[in-house]
């Protein structure tokens, strides 16, 4: 009984932030700052407006990092001792594939 608790705790612990990491994977948007970095990105625009409209339509199957699920995740990773990421962690990578 005491291995098994000691084991459940190294368990808990070492699983903190993982879901946290899967969310901040991916394509970071915020580095994309020019129009020609943006088409350098992601190839051609779905959809091309006139020059009067100041955006474009992309189309991607790529992971785009949310690094605002980060915090939160997180926040409920430390609320709950590690125990939401027995929960997160498989939604997470559902989220990811």
């Amino acid at each position: 009984m005491r291995c098994a608790r000691l084991v459940l705790a190294v368990v808990v612990v070492s699983s903190t932030g993982c879901s946290a990491l899967i969310a901040s994977r991916g394509q970071d948007l915020s580095e994309l700052t020019t129009k020609k970095v943006v088409h350098a990105t992601f190839a051609k625009s779905v959809v091309r407006y006139g020059e009067g409209c100041p955006y474009d339509e992309f189309r991607t199957h790529r992971k785009i990092s949310e690094n605002w699920r980060c915090e939160y995740l997180a926040m409920a990773g430390v609320c709950t001792l590690g125990l939401a990421e027995f929960v997160n962690v498989p939604c997470e990578l559902f989220r990811a594939v």
